[in-house]
């Protein structure tokens, strides 16, 4: 009897034992998928050495129809004037990037963006760049939400772009994949930004980095100037910056895996532009008088589609119509993204540089021969990267470079480790009336 009193207190050691590991286990098991889900919804995680960004900043869930219905007002189109950088030169350097919009998931950005945003980096630091133009499609797939807008933004751009020489304005403007989502969240950021929490980081800057975002509404103008030694004492660039979705409208497929993405949009006339800026008019009556009234050395336009372009996504049919008789009257050039390569076009004095390699190469070259394109014959199109040239290349992904001075302006195509793929023809400043 003694002996069974023992088995049975030994049985009952036993369960209770085996019990209390498997409650540890489950614990365990928990705290695990805790820690987990934690690392994939913590917004602030960096990708390398820099500042870590705590934002206080909420952001309210406005549609596009909003943005249109309000945009008579200033948040439709803006101007500023920047003078030269804190330290003068007698140029005005900057880079220009499109199509950079990382991933709509974990970790939100592409290992080519990342080796692009290194390079863009060290040439800025080389070059002291004074400004980024990002030409569209910054949040791949569907741009933002108010649920996600704090993670997509310190993942895919803050913690992306942190080097020191990148902490200068971004002159930012919408995409196709950006409208797809909340276009107002990435507007509203230009004054958001200034409520955050900046932790100190090894990076120093000589500027606040709460000003670095520059997308003050749908469509913006700016002003630069550096001193020069030349007769006229001020070097001038204009940029006017366009929202090329507004005026040519939009694809409803937005996975480039499904059949019709890369449809061409069809020719829709002036009219169909249905934001109204502030000085009255829609936007292309906007566009033609920054066009007109500019009086700078430079006179610079950027949009999201492109006017011309050999690659799978191709011209622009509205843009060509309508866009293109405008930089030729003003003596204007044009930057674009959309189509995931580069292209540089020339034609009657205006360039077409189109730079959408922010973190990917390459779509094909399907159009080559659209006719919407200048003439093989007019020698119009200076060069190219493709999918079929993506071998000869190895490139990665890209970005340009510009240096303008009063004598010329050169502009140089970077693949993904900086190097120079192509550099054209010196731009020469307009021609005075």
């Amino acid at each position: 009897t003694r002996d069974e009193g023992r088995n049975v207190l030994c049985c009952k050691h036993n369960h209770h034992k085996t019990a209390t590991m498997t409650l540890f286990v489950y614990l365990f098991l928990y705290a695990a998928v805790f820690a987990v889900l934690f690392l994939i919804l913590l917004p602030n995680t960096h990708l390398g050495k820099g500042k870590t960004f705590a934002i206080r900043a909420t952001t309210r869930n406005t549609t596009l129809e909003e943005v249109m219905s309000s945009s008579s007002s200033s948040s439709s189109s803006s101007s500023s004037t920047t003078t030269s950088p804190q330290q003068p030169q007698t140029s005005i350097k900057f880079l220009a990037i499109g199509d950079w919009g990382g991933k709509g998931w974990y970790p939100y950005h592409t290992y080519a963006q990342i080796e692009v945003a290194n390079s863009m980096a060290r040439v800025a630091s080389e070059i002291n760049s004074e400004f980024v133009v990002a030409l569209g499609d910054n949040f791949y797939n569907s741009g933002i939400t108010k649920w996600d807008s704090k993670r997509r933004l310190q993942r895919t751009f803050d913690a992306v772009y942190h080097q020191a020489s990148l902490m200068t304005p971004w002159y930012v403007i919408g995409g196709n994949h950006d409208h797809y989502g909340n276009i107002t969240a990435q507007i509203e950021h230009t004054e958001q930004q200034k409520l955050m929490n900046y932790s100190p980081g090894e990076n120093t800057t000589t500027m606040d980095s709460r000003d670095r975002w520059q997308f003050p509404s749908l469509y913006h103008a700016h002003s630069f100037q550096a001193p020069t030694d030349a007769p006229s004492p001020v070097l001038t660039v204009d940029l006017i910056l366009i929202d090329t979705i507004d005026l040519c409208d939009l694809n409803s497929v937005q996975d480039e895996n499904q059949d019709g993405y890369f449809d061409p949009l069809p020719l829709v006339s002036k009219s169909f532009s249905s934001s109204s800026s502030k000085e009255g008019g829609n936007q292309w009556d906007w566009i033609e008088h920054q066009l007109s009234s500019s009086t700078a050395d430079y006179l610079l336009v950027g949009g999201h589609y492109p006017v011309y372009s050999v690659c799978r996504h191709g011209p622009t049919e509205t843009l060509v119509t309508h866009l293109r008789p405008l930089l030729q009257k003003y003596n204007a050039h044009y930057l674009s993204g959309h189509d995931h390569c580069m292209v540089h076009y020339e034609e009657h004095n205006v360039n077409y540089m189109l730079t959408g390699m922010g973190d990917e190469c390459c779509y094909d070259a399907s159009n080559v021969n659209n006719t919407l394109n200048p003439s093989p014959k007019s020698n119009s199109l200076k060069w190219y990267i493709s999918r079929e040239k993506q071998k000869l290349y190895q490139a990665q992904g890209g970005f340009t470079s510009f240096e303008a001075t009063k004598e010329q302006m050169r502009v140089n195509y970077h693949d993904h480790r900086g190097n120079v793929i192509f550099e054209a023809d010196p731009v020469k400043p307009r021609r005075r009336q």
